[in-house]
């Protein structure tokens, strides 16, 4: 509008009337300088439009604020990681990066993304926020995830812990962010296990979250998972080194009350647990049988690293035993009677890998199994 405004008028009157100075000396005729004129105002008027409108997104994208020192869930935690408390109700995102989501309750607007871990600032660097929609962000979100291999084929997990608020309000924006994932997901092409969980007091899981520098959103699963072990009795640390895609397991393995929607990738079925009889054992053994369980997974998805092809999203992915008692990972197309894919089994693995390369690599794992093996 100022390049307007400088605009002299005399040029705006020959668009309306021919005067001699507007007359052309050449050839050209009056009609094509009055279209030229007419064209330049236009143009002018679309960059006016154009540029309102990328002001206006960029204005009306959420805040990406990175926590200091004064931002602590109490005045006795010397960490911001945990969650930046302002009393509002908030979502927080756990994978390994963890994500707080400040949500507008008046509009269902995202208002504020709080990275709570170095990997969490790493990522939204890298993810140019334009809307509020809760839809939007969590696509652009999930798309960065997948892109930065933490949502992979055989990781497929996501915590999602509403902080504060009624449980009316936690419900709502637990749906909200569900159904945002889900939907990201069907237009990735992606299979999620999505764990749902609402805390009213986040202030209960502070020490935990603070000793182990986690959000607080890990560590009441951490909580959940071994709900009846005395803490002095159990180091929390392994578990608080575990990612989310871990800790899915293991709580999928020691049957525990937390909110799933979808299967975690690599569980092993039901039979085979159950002949491993995981069920009857104490929870402390069986909740170490699991830590077990997980870790060798991951060491199976380490060693034949080309399971993460992106093919494999929305595929079952599951550790599975043989006749020879080898545990491989086994990946089938839910919509295909094609033969599953199998990585690690000897003699004809599919990953063209010798005969018997995990024998070694778990044999201590193994040994442990047996001990509780009821045969």
């Amino acid at each position: 509008m100022d390049l307007l405004n400088e605009v002299d008028d005399k040029f705006i009157q020959e668009l309306y009337e021919e005067t001699e100075f507007s007359r052309p000396a050449k050839k050209t005729s009056r009609a094509s300088i009055v279209w030229t004129r007419w064209a330049a105002i236009a143009a002018a008027f679309a960059l006016i439009i154009i540029s309102s409108v990328v002001l206006m997104k960029y204005k009306s994208a959420p805040t990406v604020i990175v926590p200091d020192s004064s931002q602590h869930l109490n005045e006795s935690m010397d960490s911001s990681v945990v969650y930046t408390d302002d009393g509002s109700p908030a979502v927080i995102l756990d994978i390994n990066p963890s994500i707080e989501i400040k949500i507008n309750e008046e509009n269902d607007q995202v208002s504020q993304l709080v990275p709570l871990n170095k990997d969490a600032e790493e990522l939204l660097t890298n993810v140019l926020m334009t809307t509020t929609k809760v839809n939007d962000c969590v696509d652009l979100l999930l798309t960065e995830l997948s892109a930065d291999s933490y949502i992979t084929p055989t990781s497929n997990s996501i915590l999602v812990t509403v902080v504060n608020g009624d449980e009316q309000q936690a419900k709502h924006l637990s749906d909200l962010m569900v159904n945002g994932l889900q939907e990201s997901a069907r237009k990735g092409h992606m299979s999620l296990s999505i764990l749902t969980q609402h805390l009213p007091d986040p202030v209960q899981y502070g020490d935990l979250a603070v000793q182990n520098e986690i959000s607080v959103g890990k560590a009441a699963l951490i909580s959940s998972i071994a709900d009846n072990l005395n803490a002095t009795e159990y180091d929390y640390t392994r578990l608080a080194d575990m990612n989310i895609q871990a800790l899915n397991q293991v709580a999928d393995y020691v049957n525990t009350s937390i909110s799933r929607i979808g299967n975690v990738a690599g569980d092993i079925n039901k039979e085979q647990l159950d002949l491993i009889g995981i069920a009857s054992m104490d929870l402390q053994n069986a909740l170490q049988l699991a830590q077990d369980i997980s870790e060798t997974y991951a060491q199976l998805v380490n060693a034949n690293p080309s399971a993460n092809d992106p093919v494999n999203y929305n595929r079952w992915i599951t550790m599975e035993q043989n006749a020879d008692s080898e545990w491989s990972l086994v990946i089938r197309d839910p919509n295909s009677s094609q033969a599953p894919v199998v990585f690690g089994f000897s003699g004809g693995s599919s990953s063209g890998r010798a005969p018997n390369i995990f024998e070694h690599a778990w044999k201590g794992f193994f040994d442990f199994w047996n001990a509780f093996l009821p045969f």
